[in-house]
């Protein structure tokens, strides 16, 4: 996309911000020494990017207790402070820029649908993804996650028995896919701006605390677009930077997989695995998985991508740790609803279906079955 940034005015909250930041990992150790004299009963830290003790210690029923294990994933301490300070900076911004914003304002979605505040909603979305980038540059995580998602997505379409033409046509669409970040969205000219800006608006609020994740194909445009919330990032802060890596491995893929679905020219439903899981799932009917279906692959083939990069894990009980940190994006965005209308599956059916895979096999979750 040709780029034409536009002149921002520096404001004061970035400057005071900016003195104090540090990477993410020497602003956990600040945040290490603050809770060394913690009070008996909160929460200590050992690890080296202040991560809670019992952060590591996740269940090893994987197989059992698929969803209470995937959610025990804790986030680090400095992801709450991350999000309160960096708020806090932004909206006090916003009011200084917009001063008929009254003091009591809070700057929740409900007020700035209520009082039709478009413009205002966007500069607290830029202000905020501003300071929280101050202290945790998440930007930088996902060229490289995004990076490493195409090239294992290249080798999964080499791998099939698609046409070289065809191939060489998926590898294209997933290699020119591009992940906006918020900067991106707001600050650059692109065929499509107007629906991206409402886009990122709409799923990741004002205050860019939202936790979802978009795949497009905007009008005029080339290639396909992602947008994933700060929010989603921010749950990460602090962690090591492979872990913060694989925690993104799987969404991204997942919403890679859309576009191909938008711009393959051959179905790219896996209709043996579609089956397998519908067999796998009686209590349902076909109306049911109807709605379903895209979604369900996206995510089957996101957990093949998954496995593919955690394919050097030859620990099982390091295996299945990764797997659930990989996963716990799904214990965070809202759940799907249960009547025929709705396009995913619950969360937890979301982390049940993706341990039924042929590739999951090696973490041996009883016989079966194999998707």
């Amino acid at each position: 996309m040709k780029k034409a940034f536009l002149t921002i005015t520096v404001i004061s909250a970035v400057f005071t911000l900016a003195a104090c930041a540090k990477k993410d990992s020497e602003y956990a150790a600040k945040m290490r020494q603050k809770n060394a004299g913690a009070q008996v009963g909160q929460t200590a830290t050992n690890h080296k990017d202040g991560v809670p003790k019992n952060e590591k210690k996740i269940a090893t029923n994987l197989c059992e207790k698929p969803k209470e294990t995937v959610c025990a994933v804790q986030e680090a301490p400095i992801a709450e402070t991350i999000r309160k300070e960096g708020r806090e900076k932004a909206l006090t911004q916003l009011k200084k820029e917009f001063p008929q914003l009254s003091a009591e304002f809070k700057g929740t979605s409900e007020e700035f649908q209520a009082g039709k505040l478009y413009k205002e909603e966007l500069r607290f979305l830029h202000l905020s993804d501003a300071a929280y980038r101050m202290i945790y540059d998440y930007d930088k995580d996902i060229q490289e996650t995004k990076a490493l998602v195409q090239k294992l997505y290249a080798e999964h379409i080499q791998a099939s028995t698609l046409s070289d033409e065809e191939k060489k046509r998926q590898i294209s669409v997933i290699n020119s896919t591009d992940v906006m970040s918020i900067s991106q969205i707001i600050e650059t000219t692109y065929p499509g701006k107007n629906a991206m800006t409402i886009l990122a608006t709409s799923n990741c609020e004002g205050d860019g605390l939202g936790l979802r994740a978009h795949s497009s194909l905007l009008p005029g445009a080339s290639a396909g677009v992602i947008l994933i919330c700060p929010g989603q990032f921010l749950k990460l802060a602090g962690k090591d930077k492979d872990d913060r890596i694989t925690s993104l491995v799987m969404l991204l893929a997942h919403e890679m997989y859309h576009q191909l679905q938008f711009q393959a020219r051959v179905d790219v439903q896996d209709a043996e695995a579609s089956k397998c899981l519908r067999n796998s799932m009686p209590e349902h009917d076909n109306k049911y998985f109807e709605t379903r279906e895209r979604e369900a692959m996206a995510d089957m083939t996101a957990g093949r991508i998954l496995m593919a990069h955690l394919k050097a894990v030859t620990d099982l009980k390091t295996k299945q740790d990764r797997i659930s940190l990989a996963m716990n994006w799904l214990c965070h965005i809202p759940d799907a609803h249960e009547g025929d209308s709705a396009t995913h599956f619950t969360n937890e059916e979301r982390i049940k279906n993706l341990l039924k895979i042929k590739e999951a096999a090696i973490l041996t979750c009883g016989e079966g079955p194999r998707c």
